[in-house]
């Protein structure tokens, strides 16, 4: 605790929290004031608010009508939700710590505006509002000491995009401010995905004792007389408004707002932009209430922004039509990032040809899409949906279907171009989660993007979608259009260990035995595939013996072993490895059963011997899981009683700690 900085400055004092990953969080109270002290590198950058709205919208925005569906400029006025009357309880509610809650929806469903009404009210009421953003969304997270001053009730901090976090990140951002709140601090997470994600987000916070924890979906707009008719037009009249259009009246409300697709608040407000945006310029708007017709129009007066802005060479962007097609592309995919990283993607992908051509694409770019982010490039097209549209309808041989016909075969190879790891020096690219996060939501709506893209880069790469995080991976598992049951079932493999990691060790049980039936139904057509059986035997005894079912981890990693040992028979180079590993992990099965140890140890035998010829060729490699079953050998030495090698191979382990060498 510090001491007070002066007589007058009242008490000063100050709680240190080591954060995860090198930053840490202080708090400094004088009166009825306290500020957060951020030091160091948190995984985050906490921020106020932005509450206010400007006055006027930026200069040129109905030029690009898609603008104005972008949920920070409020340009609809929001109407009332009965969600908004459930937060302001929660808020306002008994509990004297910390609260979290999570809305989720589908994109487009209103969520960020809800937030921003949610927020604006609660500074009414007199608390202090926050935005917390992951260190890859800002160029600045982490780097400097900032402050945050709150005054009671407390803090309302709103998370959004909550799912595309790290969890270790989003519980290092909530433990941090849990441990030095000084007053009630509600954490509002936004995402749109539950389920299993944010099962195992949960389990965490109890493990933490954050137990005031609760999930709230975000209904779609009532398909009641009035409900959506009301919200077309007022969106409709504040449109007109900004065209100038002066008999908004004159545009009449669709009949077909009943199709479930107006569920969405997004899509009326799409509808009524393509409408006025017609009349105002004296066209017919398309027909219908496909997502498809609402966002061919409104892509197409993208590129109208596009070409108007070279205008063949004449206009202040030496950028073509196509190449900021492509650019926008790439945008949308990746995210907002440095120049460099945006340089790199560009050029990786053939957007831009060489370096130095990147360098004046992003320039370009960012005169097309001024930056939202300081020290940040290559802003993604907006809303998200329209986003996910435009990768969607820019795929060349669905024109008729979509009526879209601006495609472009470059973006056949794009996403494997951008996200292969042969193309990266060491390990993901930076944009790698966000990429394959939003090609993953996309391809929910648009089943023609798991067949072109998803399915043969997964295929190709199946480790891949490891950097896609849990909550992206579940969504990827739930594809019914992820037709490569290989892929299917690495992505059921993967699961089930982020599933196990969380805590959720049922349900990584459940995908764990889905994994190893696509497995077995393909080995039983192709026996190439019984390594990834024998991987997936082995996977799955861990499961059942975490939840304690150890008969049936024996009969699992056993049949692991029995398979390995065949495949290293004909071929010891390329299965010895493999064999010692389902080698100790039945042995660690017995041990951990307490049955039949003089065969686990029979066991590890065998893999000590396979381990000891591979460490010597391969020891950054192999030390490990060498030094793994040698101390699972001397636990089963002791067990049997046989304490006098139990201390010899104990002493091996202390004279061969590779980390004592490196001291």
């Amino acid at each position: 605790m510090d001491s007070p900085v002066s007589p007058r400055a009242g008490v000063v004092y100050t709680q240190n929290i080591t954060a995860t990953g090198g930053g840490r969080v202080n708090v400094v109270q004088h009166g009825d004031q306290y500020n957060y002290i951020y030091l160091g590198t948190p995984p985050y950058q906490v921020e106020p608010f932005p509450l206010t709205v400007p006055a006027a919208l930026p200069a040129g925005l109905a030029r690009v009508p898609s603008r104005l569906l972008m949920a920070r400029h409020q340009v609809v006025p929001f109407l009332p939700r009965p969600e908004l009357a459930l937060l302001e309880a929660w808020r306002d509610g008994d509990s004297p710590g910390l609260s979290v809650r999570l809305v989720h929806a589908e994109g487009g469903s209103g969520k960020t505006r809800l937030a921003a009404e949610f927020a604006a009210r609660s500074a009414g009421a007199g608390w202090a509002v926050a935005l917390a953003r992951h260190r890859s969304e800002v160029s600045s997270a982490g780097g400097g000491n900032q402050s945050l001053a709150v005054r009671a009730p407390g803090l309302v901090m709103i998370v959004d995009y909550a799912e595309r976090w790290p969890l270790e990140d989003l519980i290092t951002l909530v433990r941090q401010h849990r441990d030095a709140a000084r007053d009630r601090l509600r954490i509002l997470l936004l995402a749109r995905p539950a389920g299993v994600w944010w099962q195992g987000l949960a389990h965490q916070f109890t493990k933490l004792d954050i137990l005031d924890v609760d999930a709230l979906p975000l209904e779609g707009i009532p398909d009641t007389p009035g409900a959506r008719a009301d919200m077309y037009v007022a969106a409709r009249d504040r449109f007109a408004e900004i065209f100038a259009h002066t008999h908004p009246a004159r545009i009449g409300v669709p009949g077909n707002l009943n199709d479930p697709v107006f569920a969405l608040t997004l899509t009326v407000h799409m509808r009524s932009l393509v409408d006025v945006d017609a009349a105002s310029r004296g066209r017919t708007p398309p027909s219908g209430s496909s997502q498809a017709s609402l966002s061919s129009y409104l892509l197409d007066r993208e590129r109208d922004h596009w070409r108007s802005f070279h205008d063949q060479g004449r206009g202040p962007l030496r950028t073509t039509e196509q190449t900021m097609g492509r650019a926008v592309y790439v945008a949308t995919l990746t995210g907002a990032l440095s120049p460099a990283d945006a340089t790199a993607a560009l050029t990786r992908t053939g957007a831009a040809d060489t370096p130095a051509a990147g360098r004046q694409l992003v320039e370009d770019h960012t005169y097309c899409y001024p930056p939202t982010g300081s020290g940040l490039v290559l802003d993604p097209l907006a809303p998200d949906r329209l986003g996910e549209d435009y990768l969607a309808l820019s795929l060349p041989g669905h024109e008729e279907e979509f009526g879209y016909h601006a495609t472009d075969p470059w973006t056949i190879t794009t996403p494997t171009a951008l996200l292969a790891p042969g193309h990266q020096d060491s390990g993901p690219a930076p944009y790698t989660r966000q990429a394959l996060t939003v090609l993953i939501e996309a391809a929910h709506r648009w089943p023609h993007l798991t067949a072109q893209h998803l399915d043969p880069l997964l295929r190709r790469h199946p480790t891949l979608a490891l950097a896609a995080g849990g909550a992206a991976l579940t969504r990827l598992t739930d594809l019914p259009t992820l037709h490569d049951p290989a892929s299917r079932a690495h992505l059921l493999q993967y699961l089930a260990t982020h599933q196990l990691h969380a805590g959720l060790r049922n349900e990584a049980l459940t995908s764990g035995r889905q994994a190893l039936q696509v497995w077995r139904d393909l080995t039983s057509t192709d026996p190439a595939h019984e390594p990834e059986l024998a991987g997936s035997l082995i996977n799955l005894g861990a499961f059942l013996s975490e939840v304690g079912r150890q008969e049936e981890a024996l009969t699992a990693t056993q049949e692991a072993v029995a398979i390995r040992r065949r495949l290293a028979t004909d071929n010891p180079a390329a299965y010895e490895p493999d064999l010692a590993l389902s080698l100790s992990a039945w042995a660690s099965v017995r041990y951990e059963a307490r049955y039949d140890m003089p065969e686990a140890l029979r066991a590890t035998v065998d893999a000590v011997e396979i381990y000891s010829k591979l460490v010597t060729a391969m020891p950054a490699r192999f030390i490990s899981p060498l030094r793994n079953v040698v101390s699972l050998q001397a636990d089963l030495f002791r067990s049997l009683g046989h304490l006098r090698e139990a201390e010899v191979v104990r002493a091996w382990l202390a004279a061969n700690d590779p980390v004592r060498r490196i001291e």
